[in-house]
């Protein structure tokens, strides 16, 4: 996880907050994600299924729901990445809506979200996939194609989706 906020602040060098380790608090999450672009999440993910609203995000002082995203503005955002096992996964309980994470960052104001569908390793694979998502002005297809491209395992890149506009 931190080596993706590394990452992410070397490719933009000073155009990045970042919040890594015990900074990653949800006050500093909230108040920086006001005037953000770009949210880039590189955390634990954990869905739940029977209470999809109360699936979160981990953060250095507890837990960022799905409920609690609602509350925040992330209104400018054209992109949150959520780069954490299951971080795409919702369920269909509402009349056929699905609700999760990516559904409260879009309700929130995010334009897309990119998430996993299912669980992610932390590996070298990771870091070219974004290090390709970023190259290519976030481009998931364009990452994707590169991976594939490269011989990495589909289990390293397939479970990667976009969501929203």
């Amino acid at each position: 996880a931190e080596g993706e906020a590394t990452a992410l602040a070397r490719r933009f060098r000073g155009a990045v907050t970042t919040l890594a380790g015990p900074e990653a608090t949800r006050g500093r999450v909230q108040a920086a994600a006001a005037g953000c672009d770009l949210l880039h999440f590189a955390t634990h993910a954990v869905f739940r299924p029977e209470s999809p609203e109360f699936s979160y995000l981990e953060l250095a002082d507890g837990r960022l729901s799905a409920r609690d995203v609602l509350r925040y503005p992330f209104g400018r955002a054209r992109l949150a990445i959520l780069s954490a096992c299951d971080s795409g996964r919702g369920d269909f309980a509402r009349a056929g809506e699905m609700f999760g994470l990516p559904r409260a960052f879009l309700q929130a104001g995010a334009a897309s979200v990119l998430a996993t569908l299912w669980p992610i390793e932390d590996h070298a694979a990771i870091g070219s996939f974004m290090d390709a998502l970023y190259a290519s002005g976030f481009a998931t297809h364009e990452a994707q194609r590169q991976a594939i491209a490269a011989g990495v395992h589909p289990s390293l890149w397939a479970a990667w989706v976009q969501i929203g506009g």
